[in-house]
């Protein structure tokens, strides 16, 4: 008999999800991407979601807590059945909750469908009510909607960031991790990052790639990618200025601000073309004006690479920088963007400088003067990480 009872568990373990006691690493990466930023990027909460749906391995309180809390923040946001997008994240992000089968979170559950019921027209699925109504009765401890304090989770990321101090042996550590790799054989050997992110790559007619990129102070990122149901290692990239433009504290659009430019100078000139392209394209997008000299930078980064015959991400970075120096100050930069159309060994960058050069390109004491900066200078002053 106590061997029947016993087969009957193990067989309900392998259907039921039973919540761990501890947040995992991957609960850690998850929640750093969902709480590093208020409110959360959209290309954030999708990653996570997505991650979440295919995982195989069950979720902590801990972590679901503040998936809970998240998810009816979020909701207070929809206005109007016409916020699409938000409506389908806020319905994904309470059905990873409902699979779970967890009892824990039929308050905010029932809470957050009377929500959705007003903009949407009810639920995703059946799953749903019968979660409710199977639980209606529950005695279990609820969770309490803003028992999660997301700032203070915020300041705890920087915190450990900003005492955070390299091992003897990390850069080995860094320089040992191969691709294809596992990410517990990841976190085995590095430990937690300082910083993440995450995103989705949707290929149309194929399948959804789920990225999470690990950014570690003074070494360099590396990426992990969902294939099926396993992350493995993708990409490895040495860098020490790259993990910063995670913290919650930079905001690209504020160049003005000393810590977000001391940041975004010593970014460009010391870290990777990832970040080049990272910030080519978020100053693109403020409004108050870039200022000379940090589009100087970039106009001279692009002067010593452009005949580099650059591809792939070093193309599309540098394609990123000639439609910011087109787009904030053409006129000054119009004899180098005519340069690079004319001579660079990239067909890229021709064709974008191409796109933005100028048919009266003349100069004058406004004009940017090739090669007038010492990069290599500017990169020793703006190379210490004072995080």
């Amino acid at each position: 008999m106590n061997r029947f009872i016993s087969l009957v568990i193990c067989l309900l373990g392998l259907f039921l999800p039973v919540s761990a006691t501890a947040m995992s690493d991957l609960e850690w990466t998850f929640s750093y991407a969902l709480t590093h930023k208020t409110p959360p990027a959209a290309v954030n909460l999708e990653a996570v979601i997505l991650g979440m749906e295919r995982s195989t391995v069950p979720f902590s309180e801990e972590y679901l807590d503040i998936l809970a809390e998240i998810t009816l923040l979020q909701a207070q946001d929809i206005k109007s059945d016409r916020q699409r997008g938000l409506l389908r994240r806020v319905q994904n992000m309470g059905e990873v909750l409902v699979r779970t089968n967890n009892p824990r979170y039929v308050s905010a559950l029932r809470k957050l469908g009377k929500m959705l019921s007003v903009n949407s027209g009810g639920y995703r699925s059946k799953k749903w009510p019968r979660y409710l109504n199977k639980h209606r009765k529950t005695q279990v401890s609820q969770f309490q909607a803003g028992s999660i304090e997301l700032e203070k989770l915020r300041e705890d990321f920087v915190d450990q960031a900003k005492n955070m101090e390299l091992a003897k042996g990390a850069k080995l550590n860094f320089d040992s991790i191969v691709l294809r790799s596992g990410v517990d054989e990841l976190f085995d050997i590095m430990g937690r990052p300082q910083a993440v992110s995450a995103i989705y790559i949707k290929i149309p007619f194929i399948t959804t790639i789920v990225r999470l990129t690990y950014f570690y102070k003074n070494l360099g990122r590396v990426a992990i990618e969902l294939s099926g149901k396993t992350w493995s290692v993708v990409e490895i990239n040495p860098g020490t200025a790259d993990f910063e433009f995670q913290m919650p504290y930079f905001n690209a659009q504020n160049s003005s601000d000393p810590t977000t430019r001391r940041i975004v100078l010593n970014g460009i000139l010391n870290g990777s073309n990832y970040v080049v392209k990272s910030m080519a394209s978020s100053l693109l997008k403020q409004t108050n004006g870039v200022d000379d000299e940090l589009l100087d930078i970039f106009a001279e980064l692009l002067y010593r690479n452009y005949q580099n015959n650059l591809e792939g991400q070093d193309a599309d970075a540098y394609a990123w920088v000639i439609k910011l120096l087109g787009e904030k100050n053409r006129p000054r930069y119009a004899v180098l963007i005519n340069e690079v159309a004319a001579k660079s060994d990239s067909e890229k960058l021709r064709r974008y400088g191409d796109k933005y050069k100028s048919k009266s390109a003349t100069v004058d004491n406004s004009t940017y003067r090739l090669g007038s900066l010492d990069i290599d200078a500017l990169k020793k002053r703006y190379s210490t990480v004072q995080i």
